[in-house]
Parts: structure tokens; sequence; C-alpha cells
């Protein structure tokens, strides 16, 4: 057994009345999954726990701030800049990585800011939307 079967316990107590939750093991351990998905219709990771008074989606706008912040820093563009000055592969590899980055980024942005209209809210979400689908892993 790879998990404290005194904390699922209590989680399961925590849980056991709502009917949108199913038990699973995973990664030798347990999950709780709540609404059962990761990833909304356009395929887009969701955040899988929310705490009172910081909803889902400040979650997820925090991650895609997180990201900008700290791949756009100058001293990560100078090492991945660096690397691509010397290497010919590396920069082939470094350009192909860095189109996806800025795919992923554009769609998380989107993401980010249609939930954000979608709840009537800025960018920043500051009321608790409804109950994402969530992960309580043990």
């Amino acid at each position: 057994m790879g998990y404290d079967e005194k904390a699922a316990e209590r989680v399961r107590r925590i849980l056991s009345r709502r009917r949108d939750v199913v038990e699973k093991r995973m990664v030798g351990g347990l999950s709780f999954m709540v609404k059962g998905s990761m990833v909304d219709a356009g395929g887009h990771q969701l955040a899988h726990i929310e705490y009172p008074g910081l909803p889902a989606d400040e979650i997820l706008h925090s991650v895609h701030q997180f990201y900008d912040e700290y791949y756009f820093r100058p001293k990560a563009v100078f090492r991945i800049l660096k690397k691509a000055a010397f290497n010919s592969g590396e920069r082939k590899r470094l350009y192909k990585d860095a189109r996806t980055f800025l795919k992923v980024r554009s769609m998380r942005n989107k993401l980010v800011k249609d939930n954000a209209a979608g709840n009537g809210h800025s960018a920043k979400p500051e009321a608790p939307a409804e109950t994402p689908q969530e992960t309580v892993q043990v």
C-alpha cells in the first residue's frame, strides 16, 4: 500500500455525501476524482484542486502568469539563446520547443480569458466559481 489508509478514510468521510466523486488507485496511491475530467473539451488541462477563497480559475490564471514570468526572464532567455548560438542541433530543438511553448501559451491565455469572461470577472477571477474537477491525492 503506497498511501496512508487513515488519511484515505478521512477523505472518504469528507467526500461521502458527494455523488460526483470516484475513488481510483493511481500511481501507487489513491485519488478521488470529482466530476471525473482532467481536461476540458478543448484539451486544456484543468486545475484539479480548489481551496476556499481560491477558485480553480484563479489557480489556472496564476499558473499562466508563473510560466510567463519564469520563461521570459532575461536570465532564462539568455541561457536559451546562448545554447542556440553555438549548437545547430540544439538550435533546431529549441526552435521546435519554443514554437510549442508559444502555441500552448496562447491557448492557455485564451482559456484563462474565456473563463474570466464566462464568469463575468476580469482576467484574474475574484469570486469562487462552481466547484471544478479536482483530484485529492492521499
